[in-house]
């Protein structure tokens, strides 16, 4: 099996990230400036930009330069100045050669066969994007791509291509990278199942938190909030959770009701089947008594009778079993008794306990 290390696996392989690189890559083989609209919390992002570098580099005679606008802009320039003093690094320009700064770098080749990757643009990004379709660099031998948190408007800018992470990435992009992660834990699939589905619910596409969540937590203990709570301290995610709806903006909030109801999507996900799928064979296992019982006594459910063992719930069977319509072994009544509770917590939108959860995923 080759070795993979989390940010490759989530570039290279994962289907969602993956095309999300190589359209940018294959935009600048065509030639084409392009707009990266990406999150604040945009994962594994230093290998996001290595990786289609390298792409680009080997599809293209070019060679790509990163320059953040932010920290590489100390004298606060606008976006033309910046390109001409920090990226092409030309003090000869004056503006008195009736010429604008991208003619006079287009006439000049100072950014002949280069990729142009400018980060950290905070601020004055409708000057970049005015800039970056200048049609003085058409010619130039110039490809721009540009990284924007949000500007909706980008969408409908021609000739500039935008591409959004978010069109990109979806749940399933992301459980898929969850259970990769937990691939060398020896755990059962149940657990695998489970622990994938609660990160992908809490985290949503940080994968990088759910990564670390993975790594620290015990999802047999009921300490997840301390959890969370200790990530969101590390200096290494200090800055992470800008978006409102980030887990770790939702820890330092102290939104515990949000972060419980992702807690009681994941558990509804994959804990609801489990508890039918448990019902249906215990029915199966007894339906002929079930058949008989349902024949003697009046058994309904909304104001129905039930004629058909398979329509029965948990709670009416527990009903069946305590009024003695039917004999089953104690340890069957007690189990069915505890899939009653469980589905009846979850049912009313809360999450059950740990202990609960590993009854329920242990199986019977």
């Amino acid at each position: 099996m080759a070795f993979f290390s989390k940010s490759d696996f989530w570039w290279n392989e994962v289907t969602g990230p993956k095309t999300f690189a190589d359209k940018v890559v294959e935009l600048a083989v065509d030639r084409k400036n392009t707009i990266l609209r990406l999150p604040a919390d945009l994962p594994h992002r230093d290998s996001m930009r290595s990786i289609i570098k390298s792409k680009i580099e080997q599809e293209l005679d070019y060679t790509v330069k990163f320059f953040d606008y932010e920290t590489d802009n100390p004298d606060n320039l606008d976006p033309e100045h910046f390109l001409l003093k920090v990226v092409c690094e030309d003090s000869s320009y004056r503006s008195s050669c009736n010429k604008t700064i991208p003619q006079y770098i287009s006439q000049q080749n100072l950014l002949s066969n280069k990729a142009i990757w400018i980060k950290g643009i905070s601020e004055n990004e409708g000057k970049w994007t005015d800039l970056i379709k200048d049609r003085n660099f058409k010619n130039a031998k110039v490809i721009f791509v540009a990284e924007i948190k949000k500007a909706e408007f980008l969408k409908r800018i021609e000739p500039i291509v935008v591409v959004d992470f978010d069109e990109y990435i979806s749940d399933y992009d992301v459980q898929i990278f969850n259970s990769f992660v937990l691939g060398d834990q020896k755990i059962s699939h149940n657990w695998k199942n489970y622990i994938s589905t609660m990160l992908t619910s809490l985290c949503q596409k940080d994968v990088e938190v759910s990564c670390q969540l993975a790594e620290e937590f015990d999802f047999k203990t009921d300490y997840l909030y301390d959890a969370l709570k200790h990530i969101a301290d590390q200096g290494q995610f200090s800055r992470r959770g800008e978006a409102e709806d980030h887990i770790l903006s939702l820890v330092r909030n102290s939104n515990q009701d949000e972060i419980y109801r992702r807690i009681w999507k994941a558990q509804i996900q994959v804990l609801f089947p489990i508890i039918e799928q448990e019902r249906f064979d215990y029915i199966f296992q007894f339906r002929e008594k079930l058949q008989e019982a349902l024949a003697k006594n009046n058994i309904e459910y909304f104001d129905e009778r039930i004629e058909d063992p398979f329509d029965l719930e948990t709670s009416t069977f527990c009903y069946m079993i305590n009024k003695g319509y039917v004999s089953v072994p104690r340890d069957v009544a007690m189990r069915l008794e505890f899939l009653h509770e469980c589905r009846n917590t979850i049912a009313h939108m809360n999450y059950c306990l740990a202990e609960d959860v590993e009854k329920l995923l242990n199986g019977k």
